[in-house]
């Protein structure tokens, strides 16, 4: 039996690395963020949090009332 379960795991990681490639141009069709001009309007406090950790808490225009989010303008919740 542990052939077997090692036969699935080389298996398994040959896949994994089968899709793995370094790029360094974009995919044909991939779309880019633009850097400048972003503007988040977040209806979930989980959504505000996520993009201050990520970097983004400075383009946060708009938020609920829950959210931590700084100068950013109450625009309502989903329950409204």
């Amino acid at each position: 039996m542990p052939i077997a379960r090692l036969t699935w795991q080389i298996a398994a990681l040959a896949a994994a690395l089968v899709g793995c490639d370094a790029r360094t141009e974009p995919r044909a069709g991939a779309v880019a963020a633009p850097a400048t001009g972003v503007r988040i309007v977040s209806l979930s406090p989980a959504l505000t949090h996520a993009s201050q950790a990520l970097g983004a808490g400075d383009a946060v225009v708009g938020r609920t009332p829950w959210c931590q989010a700084g100068q950013a303008v109450v625009v309502g919740n989903l329950e409204d």
